[in-house]
C-alpha cells in the first residue's frame, strides 16, 4: 500500500516523494522536513518504516487499522 499525492496539475507522486510533497505544502517547520524527506535514501527509509508499521505501533500504542 502506498501513500499517493496527486497535484492539481495532474502530477502524481507516491511513497516517500508523496510524503515529502505534502510536508512541503504544509509550510513552516514541516517544509524543512519535507526537503529532508526529498534527499536520496528517503525512499528506502520510507519503505522500512512502512513495512514496520505493526511493530512500530506497539511502541506508540496505536494499532494499525488493518
Amino acid at each position: 500500500m502506498w501513500v499517493w499525492l496527486i497535484e492539481p496539475s495532474g502530477r502524481r507522486d507516491r511513497g516517500a516523494a508523496a510524503v515529502a510533497g505534502v510536508l512541503r505544502e504544509m509550510g513552516g517547520g514541516w517544509r524543512l522536513l519535507g526537503h529532508f524527506a526529498s534527499l536520496p535514501g528517503s525512499a528506502l527509509a520510507y519503505r522500512l518504516v512502512a513495512r514496520s508499521r505493526g511493530l512500530l505501533s506497539r511502541f506508540w500504542g496505536d494499532r494499525p487499522p488493518y
